[in-house]
């Protein structure tokens, strides 16, 4: 569980952002923890009605290791 707070973030896993924005309308996305570890967050959107699109962003400069980095790559 990571401790970030914005609108867009949910502490969600691989089947509950496909489920979420499953009838979500084109565009919706969802930031999350990512699997490749701390230091990764994970942007999944929908792209199309049948395409949702994971990218995994790398933090940079984290305070601790709680922390949202304040540079995101």
């Amino acid at each position: 569980m990571r401790v970030v707070d914005h609108p867009s973030f949910k502490n969600f896993g691989l089947d509950e952002t496909l489920q979420a924005l499953k009838d979500a309308p084109i565009g919706e996305a969802i930031f999350r923890p990512s699997s490749k570890g701390l230091d990764f967050l994970t942007l999944s959107y929908k792209g199309l009605p049948d395409l949702i699109v994971h990218v995994a962003i790398l933090e940079k400069d984290k305070p601790h290791a709680a922390a949202l980095g304040r540079r995101l790559e």
